[in-house]
């Protein structure tokens, strides 16, 4: 009966623990080169070192994570370069996602972005942290939306895999932002109108237009997620 417990509270606590990883390493809470030491972890996220270990197990797969012998888990310097490589996999892999998705996101759903969207699109004044909360939050929703009606589990996967370290990248790049300067208003009313277009293409089963503007806002916003690893 033991072990069925520990199995059962295991895998939920591995996802919570692969984000907050994620979000040490880009907030600069983990420096490059820095140890991951296994029993300290255990202790920060008040958990047993199974899942820590299999956390960066799932970390050294994404490749922030170096594991070798008698040294345990080290912190990778992660270059712009490799956020560029992993935001141009995240365009392919999510534009396939997007053409076989179309025509099966309920109607509802993308009804109720588009007047969320519209509200963003008309943003005016300061941009503070709760207007960044939820510009973060419509975009989780509608990649999520385009990833879970792909009806393709090998897909929907390794986009779930990719995504948690993209959101880890952008938020960092967001915070980072709210930390040095008031945010850019521009870009937030920009990337609001790109979703938008995103969002009228799926509504209109307009799957080449649906392609074509997710293609559009991954490349634009590349730039912006890249600022949260560098210098």
């Amino acid at each position: 009966m033991p072990k069925e417990s520990t199995s059962t509270t295991r895998e939920p606590n591995r996802p919570r623990i692969v984000e907050g990883i994620l979000e040490g390493i880009f907030s600069g809470k983990y420096s490059p080169g820095d140890r991951l030491v296994s029993s300290s972890l255990a202790k920060e996220f008040g958990v047993s070192q199974t899942p820590i270990r299999e956390a960066l197990g799932t970390l050294s797969g994404m490749g922030v994570l170096s594991v070798k012998p008698n040294c345990g888990a080290v912190v990778r310097r992660f270059a712009p370069r490799e956020v560029r490589d992993i935001c141009q996999v995240r365009c392919a892999l999510e534009c396939l996602a997007i053409t076989t998705a179309c025509g099966r996101i309920p109607l509802k759903s993308l009804e109720s972005l588009h007047n969320e969207l519209t509200k963003q699109s008309k943003l005016r004044g300061t941009i503070g942290r709760q207007a960044i909360e939820d510009v973060k939050r419509t975009d989780t929703q509608l990649h999520d939306l385009v990833r879970q009606h792909t009806r393709n589990r090998f897909l929907t996967d390794e986009l779930e895999r990719i995504m948690i370290l993209v959101r880890a990248i952008r938020d960092a790049a967001w915070n980072r932002l709210l930390e040095t300067k008031s945010p850019d208003l521009v870009f937030v009313i920009q990337e609001a109108k790109e979703h938008l277009a995103i969002v009228d293409a799926l509504i209109l089963n307009d799957a080449k237009l649906a392609k074509r503007a997710l293609y559009d806002h991954l490349r634009s916003g590349t730039r912006y997620i890249v600022r949260a690893v560098e210098d």
